[in-house]
């Protein structure tokens, strides 16, 4: 599992796992994901569960809350739009 993520997932955890991402998610401390993440790839440790944990929450993040507001921005403008409309 541990060569799957260092391999693999190599381009995934590169992009959900980034310092940017970290940064904007504001949750974790992205100088120690990095770290981790590099560690891990360098085979120094294992962080297999670790990183398993911090991309299964970052995906959850994006498909429930980011796409939430998303569609409450829609809805948002919908409104917007149709009380515009109304005489």
């Amino acid at each position: 599992m541990g060569s799957w993520i260092r391999n693999d997932l190599g381009p995934l955890i590169d992009d959900l796992l980034s310092p940017e991402q970290v940064k904007k998610r504001g949750l974790f401390n992205s100088a120690y994901i990095e770290e981790l993440v590099a560690k891990h790839k360098a085979q120094k440790c294992d962080y297999t569960d670790q990183l398993l944990a911090l991309i299964n929450l970052e995906l959850w993040f994006q498909i429930f809350m980011d796409s939430q507001k998303d569609d409450d921005s829609e809805r948002t403008r919908e409104r917007a739009y149709s009380e515009k409309l109304q005489c």
